[in-house]
């Protein structure tokens, strides 16, 4: 389940993501918050710009924002590092 959240997030694909937590929703996004991935869906998909799934994102698992990846970074650095701004802007809300 987790490669095919983390392939909905390359696409920023919404409707995959709201298909997965249908069947998954106690602990899909839970998973992530324990540290044992390198990046989380959210990392993946701030990096890619796709606001949709973001919003979709925070909006069931705030608590993601302040995740950080293998480089020590959380999903607000790199859509700011990649200059989407409105994702930015989205996650600053939740990320401190």
């Amino acid at each position: 389940m987790e490669r095919k959240l983390y392939d909905a997030a390359v696409q920023g694909n919404k409707i995959s993501l709201l298909n997965m937590l249908e069947e998954d929703a106690p602990l899909l996004l839970d998973r992530f918050i324990t540290g044992r991935y390198p990046e989380t869906p959210l990392h993946v998909t701030s990096m890619l710009g796709h606001l949709e799934f973001v919003d979709e994102v925070l909006a069931r698992k705030p608590e993601l924002a302040k995740e950080v990846d293998s480089r020590n970074s959380s999903p607000l650095h790199l859509a700011s590092a990649k200059g989407y701004l409105k994702v930015a802007k989205s996650l600053h809300l939740l990320a401190w």
